[in-house]
C-alpha cells in the first residue's frame, strides 16, 4: 500500500534502535510535499507481493542451512496444518530452483519481476503478470500467499509501517539539504520521488537499488538501518542512480595512467560521500558524534583495506568545493592505482 501518513505505533525494536538524533514529530515526506507543492524526496511503500517474493527467496536461499538445523525456518512447516505445509514447501521448492540462484540486482529479469510485484501492491492475485513472467514462479507465489498472509504478513507489514513512521521525521528534517548537496556533487538534480520499497528482507545486505528508474529496496527489520544510519543508507542507495559519475571517470583515468584500481573503488567513494554529507548536515543541526555507516560497520575491512585514507583525502576537497569531481577522482587514482602486471 502507499503510505502517505505517519504510522503512530512503533515497535519496541525500532524504538530501541533509533538512537540520537531524535527529531521532533513530523509529517511524512508525502504530507510535507503536499503542503509545499513539491514532490517528496522518497515515496515509501510496503506491498504484499513484493514482500512475499523477497521473503520466499530468502527462505529458499537459507534452505540448505535450515534443513541442517543451523537456521530457523520462518514459518516452520512442522507447525502448519497439512494443507498449508504442502503449499508452503511446494512454493519453497520452486523458489529454491528458480529464484534462489539468481541475483536481485544484476539479473534484469529479477529486476523486472521485483518492480512488477511492487507495483501490484496488495492486488488479490497475479493475473496481471500472467504471460509476462515465468508461470511456475507466479504459481509458487500464489500457492504461498495464503500461508504468508495468515502467519507472517501481519507482523511484516506492521514492522515495515513502523520503520516508515520512524524514518519520516529524519527525512523531513534533514533530507532536503542532504538531497540538494548530494545531487549537486554529481552534477544533477534530485529525481522526483525516489520509490522506496520497505520489505521484511532485501537481499544479503538488506538494501539494494535498481535503476532506470531508480528504486530502493530496504529491510524494515534490520536494526542497523534505522535512525541516522537509516537516513544515510537511504541517500547512499538513491545515489546509485549516479554510479556512472564515479565508475566511468575512475576507469578512464586508470586507463590513461596505465594502472589498475580496485573494481569497486567507486562504491567506496559512493559510501564515503553520502556518509560525509549526512554527518555534516547532522552537525549543522547540532547533532554531533555521527559515525559514517562504512566506518561503524567496518566495511573498509571487507575488500577495501587501506582505502579509507586515500578516499577521504581525495574526496574531502571535492565535498568542500575546492576540487571538482573529476579532479578528486584523478587524485584518487593517482594515490591507489597500481602498475599493470
Amino acid at each position: 500500500m502507499r503510505l502517505k501518513t505517519a504510522i503512530a505505533l512503533l515497535s519496541p525494536l525500532l524504538l530501541a534502535a533509533c538512537s540520537a538524533p531524535s527529531p521532533p514529530p513530523a509529517r511524512t515526506s508525502g504530507d510535507q510535499a503536499a503542503a509545499s507543492g513539491a514532490a517528496p524526496l522518497f515515496e515509501f511503500r510496503t506491498g504484499f507481493w513484493v514482500s512475499l517474493h523477497h521473503h520466499l527467496r530468502g527462505e529458499a536461499r537459507r534452505l540448505p542451512f535450515s534443513l541442517k538445523g543451523k537456521l530457523a525456518k520462518n514459518p516452520d512447516p512442522a507447525t502448519l496444518p497439512a494443507d498449508e505445509r504442502a503449499a508452503w514447501e511446494g512454493a519453497l521448492a520452486i523458489y529454491e530452483q528458480k529464484m534462489a540462484p539468481r541475483d536481485l540486482l544484476f539479473d534484469g529479469e529479477m529486476v523486472k519481476i521485483k518492480n512488477a510485484l511492487a507495483d501490484l501492491e496488495d492486488a488479490p492475485d497475479l493475473s496481471a503478470l500472467r504471460g509476462r513472467f515465468d508461470g511456475e514462479s507466479l504459481d509458487a507465489l500464489e500457492r504461498a500467499a495464503p500461508v504468508y498472509r495468515a502467519h507472517l504478513w501481519p507482523e511484516h507489514s506492521r514492522l515495515s509501517k513502523a520503520w516508515i513512521a520512524a524514518m519520516a521525521p529524519f527525512v523531513e528534517r534533514y533530507g532536503p539539504a542532504i538531497a540538494r548537496r548530494i545531487a549537486a556533487l554529481y552534477g544533477a538534480t534530485w529525481p522526483a520521488s525516489v520509490l522506496v520499497e520497505v520489505l521484511p528482507e532485501a537481499g544479503p545486505v538488506d538494501a539494494y537499488t535498481t535503476v532506470n528508474p531508480t528504486r530502493v529496496s530496504i529491510s524494515g527489520q534490520n536494526p542497523r538501518l534505522v535512525g541516522s544510519a537509516g537516513l544515510e543508507i537511504l541517500f547512499h542507495e538513491a545515489s546509485h542512480g549516479w554510479d556512472g559519475q564515479l565508475e566511468n571517470p575512475l576507469a578512464a583515468e586508470a586507463t590513461r595512467r596505465g594502472v589498475t584500481i580496485p573494481d569497486t573503488l567507486w562504491h567506496a567513494v559512493l559510501f564515503y560521500v553520502a556518509g560525509e554529507v549526512v554527518r555534516d548536515e547532522l552537525e549543522r543541526a547540532g547533532e554531533t558524534g555521527y559515525e559514517l555507516y562504512v566506518d561503524a560497520n567496518h566495511l573498509w575491512d571487507r575488500g577495501w583495506q587501506g582505502l579509507r585514507e586515500p578516499v577521504a583525502a581525495a574526496s574531502d576537497p571535492w565535498l568542500r568545493g575546492k576540487r571538482s569531481r573529476q579532479e578528486a577522482l584523478n587524485d584518487l587514482v593517482a594515490a591507489v592505482g597500481k602498475p599493470k602486471t
